[in-house]
């Protein structure tokens, strides 16, 4: 069974033009996929979707072995994290500890057990000592830490990324990134959903789905949907730099094809 299975999913916001059309997508438990797409490809309205924000027209979503109806709505939201794209419209408390034990707060734990959560995990993400901020005086990439330790210190088994990494500086993009797969390193059952028109970002998952015109039009490795270039680019994307770079060390013998970061290709050279 898959984490997520979607098929022939439907939506459209004015019930004439379709945003979503017959989308087909399954995603592996512990798997890290990237849903990317120029903007009103639909992959902002694809993560509403999977949280009950919106409702589909047609089709099925089923999420950890649950059809995303009304009944098991609820259900599924405890098992499902999201962090969106601006981070200070997620902050509803003063201080970074009360906005991480904000959902804790939702789930009526006591009061020493989110003593003991919050600091966990404000600890994983690196921002320990941050706890009595205010959010308004944090960097953006110390915000976007802070919403997904909220949003992990639900323990979900399913975290979406919608656009999270859009607003920050190369800096903090890096800082997430970094993040991630630590994370999945410690968890390998964590199925992570990157939407995202970020191509370098795009290039480091397991899998990349292409959205355009709200239809799947390309899926596979990132190798390999990325590999053509003149397509890629009809859809208003780029090829990843990385990719680029393999290619052009390829040409003078230095093959580094298994080498997934500009990190571990400086490694390779340097050998």
């Amino acid at each position: 069974m898959n984490a997520i299975e979607i098929k022939n999913l439907c939506y459209s916001y004015d019930k004439n033009s379709e945003v979503l059309k017959k989308i087909d997508l399954s995603i592996k438990y512990g798997e890290h996929i990237a849903i990317v797409g120029h903007n009103g490809s639909g992959k902002s309205t694809l993560a509403k979707l999977l949280v009950g924000l919106i409702e589909k027209d047609s089709g099925d979503i089923n999420i950890l072995g649950l059809n995303l109806d009304r009944k098991n709505i609820q259900a599924i939201r405890q098992q499902v994290g999201i962090v969106f794209q601006n981070p200070d419209n997620q902050f509803v408390a003063t201080t970074v500890e009360d906005d991480i034990a904000f959902g804790l707060e939702n789930r009526c734990l006591s009061y020493e057990e989110m003593h003991k959560i919050v600091p966990e995990f404000a600890k994983k993400v690196g921002m320990e000592e941050y706890l009595d901020k205010e959010p308004s005086s944090l960097s953006g990439g110390q915000k976007q830490r802070v919403a997904l330790a909220g949003a992990l210190s639900l323990e979900p088994k399913i975290l979406i990324l919608d656009e999270a990494t859009s607003m920050l500086d190369p800096k903090g993009k890096s800082e997430i990134t970094h993040l991630l797969t630590k994370m999945r390193k410690n968890n390998q059952d964590l199925t992570v959903i990157s939407i995202t028109h970020d191509v370098e970002e795009a290039y480091l998952c397991d899998r990349v789905f292409v959205l355009n015109n709200g239809q799947i039009v390309l899926s596979g490795r990132p190798d390999e949907v990325f590999e053509n270039g003149e397509e890629i680019h009809k859809l208003g994307l780029e090829q990843p730099l990385l990719l680029k770079l393999k290619k052009e060390l390829k040409k003078i013998g230095i093959d580094i094809s298994n080498d997934k970061t500009l990190e571990e290709v400086a490694d390779s050279i340097c050998r």
